[in-house]
């Protein structure tokens, strides 16, 4: 077996090959010993090299059959395999995600789901990196969790390790987890729309009626749900080790980069507003998640109905492109437009006529007349102008996806 894996090194590509197929033939005989060498060489810095030590790790686990010990080994190797996320080659911190990916597609139904779910344990290996010392890491870790997650078509357990890293205060942390949401969460996931709505800079109280049952009391309970099925109940390979342990004075310091404060769901932001880039990308975030075929809540529609009078122009303006790719043919986006319309600022009155072109399709022309009509007749003449700039905007639209399907009759 020593002989296999120093074949992994060679510069033949075909060499490296058979290497690979010999080193899991071999790997049976003892593969906690088959697992740890492969694994060493994940920090090779040719990058063939890691990605024949990458198949044959997954090869060799592949191999485990139920009740031979293969959840441990399985367990060793990704924890293996997400140690290389702290390491200072930043070629083998790129590989070590996708290596998590390999593993888990490979060992994911060989050995009993009831004893191991082999996606979960990538993503709580993953899970000690995110209170790492250094941002990149913690960085890196945010990627890591988007990238396995997406191998399996969205995890629930990855967005919440998401919303975990998101009281990071570095920027490009709280970036990478915005861009990581619509990878990391499943199709149709209302937690990931409330959290990116978040990160953008929306006030969740808000987005719901005043007669409606309260924000709080659903995310607390999810909440709590979460931390005893997800967070209190973590495998082996979740155990921070030795390099990542933080002491409780290191994780208030600056150099730790993570926040005192805590991103509340309900719509208790508790400390400042994020980054102008975060915000964007949060916006990008939103506009993935509630595209066509993923999640119809009114969350994402509300968050981004209250940035459109946003006093920062570029997020105002995300906001509008974000409503009209959303907000087609939404019910609920037509009443928030609506409102919007009657807005003291000048500026946000023209921002809503213009993003009621994108909204109105022609099977809500009735309800978005029926919304702006009686503006016609406000007090304000601001008012006025805006509701009539809005009906000219969406009954042109109306009138031009009519004749389009007239045409295509």
């Amino acid at each position: 077996m020593k002989a296999a894996v120093a074949r992994l090194s060679d510069s033949d590509a075909e060499v490296r090959q058979q290497a690979t197929t010999t080193f899991a033939s071999l790997a049976p005989g003892d593969r906690s010993s088959a697992v740890r060498m492969s694994a060493k060489l994940l920090a090779d810095n040719d990058f063939r090299v890691r990605g024949a030590a990458s198949r044959a790790l997954a090869l060799t686990c592949a191999s485990a059959e139920a009740g031979d010990g293969a959840e441990g080994d399985v367990e060793d190797a990704m924890r293996l395999a997400a140690a290389q996320l702290e390491g200072r080659d930043w070629r083998a911190r790129r590989g070590a995600a996708m290596t998590m990916r390999l593993l888990d597609a490979t060992t994911r139904g060989r050995v009993d789901a009831e004893e191991l779910d082999t996606t979960r344990v990538a993503l709580d290996a993953v899970l000690p990196r995110l209170h790492h010392t250094d941002w990149s890491v913690r960085r890196k870790a945010v990627q890591a969790i988007a990238t396995v997650a997406e191998g399996v078509s969205g995890s629930a357990h990855a967005v919440e390790l998401l919303a975990l890293a998101a009281e990071d205060v570095d920027e490009d942390v709280l970036q990478a987890v915005a861009a990581a949401l619509p990878a990391a969460a499943p199709r149709k996931c209302k937690r990931a729309v409330a959290l990116a709505a978040v990160l953008a800079g929306a006030s969740l109280k808000s987005m719901r009626p005043a007669s409606s049952r309260p924000e709080g009391r659903r995310f607390s309970k999810a909440s709590r749900v979460s931390k005893v099925s997800g967070m209190t109940k973590l495998s082996k390979v979740s155990k921070v080790s030795k390099g990542s342990k933080m002491s409780k004075a290191s994780k208030l310091s600056k150099g730790s980069k993570m926040s005192t404060g805590t991103i509340d769901t309900e719509g208790r932001q508790q400390r400042q507003q994020h980054p102008l880039e975060v915000r964007l990308q949060a916006l990008a975030a939103i506009e993935d998640l509630a595209s066509e075929g993923r999640s119809r809540s009114r969350t994402a529609i509300r968050a981004v109905a209250e940035l459109l009078p946003d006093a920062e122009p570029e997020v105002s303006k995300a906001a509008e492109r974000v409503m009209c790719t959303i907000g087609r043919g939404r019910r609920c986006a037509i009443d928030c437009l609506t409102k919007l319309l009657q807005h003291s600022d000048e500026k946000v009155r023209a921002t809503a006529a213009r993003a009621f072109r994108g909204a109105a399709t022609l099977a809500m022309k009735e309800r978005a007349l029926k919304r702006t009509t009686p503006l016609i007749c406000h007090h304000d003449p601001g008012v006025r102008a805006a509701a009539s700039e809005a009906i000219a905007a969406f009954t042109a639209s109306a009138d031009q996806e009519s004749l389009a399907v007239q045409a295509a009759a």
